[in-house]
C-alpha cells in the first residue's frame, strides 16, 4: 500500500469493527466496506445506511507521473461519476486530466478548456459506457455558485448521465454533486514532485478502495 490509504478499523478476524449498539450486516459488506448497518434501539431493529469514506497519498515525481495517475483512474471512473480536481496553478490539475481523457476516449489532442468552459469527448470503444459523454470543465473565469453560469453550460443535466472532470470545483459550491471523487494537487519538496491527496465517499469509496489499496 503506498504512501497512505485510510480503511475502516477492523478487528483481528478481518471484520469491519463494530460501533457500540452498530452491528454490520454481513451480507451487505461489498469490497470490505459496509454499505448498511443494523442498529439496536430498545426493542427495534433499524437498518440505516452507512456512507464509507476513503482517503489516499499519492507522491508523484513530475507530469509523466501525474499523467499517469489520470490514466490509471480510467480504470475506474465511470458515466454518472464527476471527478473534482483542486490546487493552485500549474499543479497538474489539467495534466491529470488529459490523461485519464486520452485513456477513456483514445483521443490525442485534449486541449485546456480555460477559455472555453468546457470540453466534451467520448467514451471510446471497448469500454462498457462506449459512447458516452466525458465533460472537460474548466471553472476558474466563472464566479463562486453562480447558477444561471452553471445553467448556461449545462452542467445539472451533465451530472449523472456524464462523466464530468472538474478543475477548480470550489466555483461549484452547494452545486458539486455528493460522492464525488476529489484530488487536491499540492507541490511537493522537489520542483517537479507533487503531492496528490486523493478521497470519496459512498458508493464510489468501495471501487477506489479496491483499486487503490
Amino acid at each position: 500500500m503506498p504512501d497512505g490509504c485510510s480503511l475502516p478499523d477492523r478487528d483481528a478476524n478481518g471484520a469491519v469493527a463494530q460501533l457500540g449498539e452498530r452491528i454490520v450486516r454481513n451480507d451487505e459488506v461489498r469490497g470490505s466496506i459496509p454499505l448498511s448497518s443494523t442498529i439496536r434501539v430498545r426493542n427495534l431493529v433499524v437498518t440505516e445506511p452507512v456512507f464509507p469514506r476513503f482517503s489516499a497519498q499519492r507522491t508523484l515525481s513530475g507530469p509523466d507521473e501525474t499523467s499517469r495517475l489520470g490514466a490509471r483512474l480510467a480504470a475506474i471512473l465511470r458515466a454518472g461519476d464527476c471527478l473534482c480536481l483542486s490546487g493552485d496553478l500549474g499543479a497538474g490539475k489539467s495534466v491529470l486530466a488529459r490523461g485519464l481523457i486520452q485513456a477513456l476516449s483514445g483521443e490525442a489532442d485534449i486541449p485546456s478548456p480555460t477559455f472555453t468552459l468546457v470540453q466534451t469527448y467520448h467514451f471510446g470503444p471497448g469500454h462498457p459506457d462506449c459512447g458516452k459523454e466525458i465533460w472537460h470543465v474548466d471553472l476558474y473565469r466563472l464566479d463562486s455558485g453562480a447558477p444561471a453560469q452553471w445553467e448556461e453550460l449545462g452542467l445539472a443535466e451533465a451530472f449523472g448521465t456524464a462523466l464530468v472532470i472538474v478543475e477548480w470545483p470550489e466555483r461549484l459550491g452547494s452545486l458539486r454533486p455528493a460522492g464525488s471523487g476529489d484530488i487536491h494537487l499540492t507541490f511537493g519538496v522537489r520542483e517537479e514532485t507533487r503531492i496528490a491527496q486523493i478521497q470519496t465517499s459512498g458508493e464510489m469509496a468501495v471501487r477506489w478502495t479496491d483499486f487503490f489499496c
